[in-house]
C-alpha cells in the first residue's frame, strides 16, 4: 500500500512538472490561470485547461521573433477568441501586441458584459483600459466613476508591444503597463465587471464592437493571466 502511495505521489509531482514545464521561467507562476503562447493554437498551456476558441477566421500568422504559427491575426471585422477563466476580483493580464491599422476604438481584451472592454486602443489616440462597472462602453466616462485610466501614450504601428494590466478589487489598485514602463494608474473601486468569466481577445463580446469602431487589426501573441496582482518587480 506504501509503495503504491509513494508511487502515487511521484506521478503527480512528475505530471505537475511536465505541465508547467510548458510554461517559460520568466512567466510568474504564482496564481498563473492561464498561458496563451499561440504555438500552431489557442490552447492554455498553464495546466489550468482553460483553452481558447477560436472564432470567424482568426488565422495563424508569425511571432515577434520570426517564428511562423506562433501568433495569431485578427481582421479588424469579426475576428476574435474566447476562453472561460472564472470569476476573479484581482487580475494581472499580460499580452504582446502589434497593430497594422489605426481604427476609431478596438478591444484587444474584454471581459463579456455588455460589451465592456477591459482593455482598449483609440486608434491613433491614446490606450487606455476600463474595469466595466457600468457595463457599458457608452457610459463608462462619467466624472462620478473612477472606472477608467486615460492615457497620453500613442502606441506606434507595425511594431511589437508588451502590454500588461493589474487590477485588484481589494486594493482599489489600477495599473497599465506598456513596454515595461507604468504609463498609467488610478484608485478605483468595484468588480472588473459583472459576474461572468468570459474573456475575450481581439473583439467585444460577440465578435462586433458595440460602437461600431471595428475589432482588433492585428497580430496578438503570448497572454498570460493571474488571478493576483502581480508586483512592479514581477513586470519590469
Amino acid at each position: 500500500m506504501k509503495t503504491k502511495i509513494l508511487l502515487f505521489v511521484m506521478g503527480l509531482i512528475l505530471t505537475t512538472q511536465m505541465i508547467y514545464s510548458q510554461v517559460p521561467s520568466y512567466v510568474p507562476s504564482n496564481g498563473l490561470v492561464a498561458h496563451y503562447p499561440f504555438n500552431g493554437n489557442a490552447n492554455d498551456e498553464s495546466g489550468n485547461a482553460h483553452n481558447g476558441t477560436v472564432m470567424n477566421g482568426v488565422a495563424l500568422t508569425t511571432d515577434r521573433f520570426g517564428n511562423t504559427n506562433k501568433a495569431y491575426s485578427f481582421d479588424g471585422v469579426d475576428d476574435y477568441i474566447t476562453a472561460n477563466i472564472g470569476n476573479l476580483q484581482a487580475i494581472t493580464v499580460s499580452v504582446w501586441i502589434n497593430s497594422s491599422e489605426p481604427i476609431q476604438y478596438y478591444p484587444i481584451v474584454a471581459m463579456y458584459a455588455q460589451y465592456v472592454d477591459f482593455l482598449r486602443m483609440s486608434g491613433n489616440n491614446p490606450i487606455y483600459i476600463s474595469n466595466g462597472i457600468v457595463g457599458d462602453i457608452n457610459t463608462e466616462y462619467l466624472p462620478a466613476t473612477p472606472n477608467y485610466i486615460g492615457t497620453n501614450f500613442n502606441l506606434s504601428f507595425n511594431a511589437w508591444h508588451h502590454i500588461v494590466v493589474v487590477f485588484d478589487n481589494s486594493l482599489g489598485k489600477y495599473e497599465l503597463y506598456v513596454d515595461n514602463n507604468l504609463i498609467g494608474s488610478a484608485v478605483t473601486t468595484g468588480p472588473i465587471a459583472p459576474t461572468n468569466s468570459t474573456i475575450l481577445f481581439g473583439n467585444s463580446s460577440d465578435g462586433l464592437n458595440a460602437d461600431g469602431g471595428g475589432g482588433f487589426k492585428g497580430s496578438i501573441d503570448d497572454v498570460d493571466i493571474w488571478n493576483r496582482a502581480l508586483s512592479p518587480q514581477e513586470i519590469t
